[in-house]
């Protein structure tokens, strides 16, 4: 079989990254800047079809709860320094996030 121009040979295992769906290029401008306004909200995190994750509305209801409460306490916060990003195959998620307040 033939993926993307790459032969895989039968019987080889593949591992697919569901992070990488969400940096396409062909789908999302700046795909690789996280952008909370991103007008296109057509993401993976949560799963699609039958494995969507039925905790997703809650999830984002929280979110958007903290959120707001942070912004609201603390009107003025800004990035201090680069955010730093664990080490891990399959997920991306920050090991440290330095605000100044």
């Amino acid at each position: 079989m033939v993926i993307g121009g790459v032969e895989v040979p039968a019987g080889d295992v593949m591992m697919l990254l569901l992070a990488g769906a969400n940096r396409d290029p062909a789908e999302y401008d700046r795909s690789d800047v996280f952008d909370p306004e991103r007008k296109n909200l057509r993401h993976l995190g949560f799963g699609r079809g039958a494995h969507y994750c039925l905790g997703a509305p809650l999830a984002r209801m929280e979110a958007s709860v903290a959120l707001a409460a942070v912004a609201a306490r603390f009107p003025n916060a800004r990035l201090d320094g680069e955010p730093q990003y664990k080490t891990n195959v399959t997920l991306r998620g920050l090991s440290q996030l330095t605000l100044a307040i």
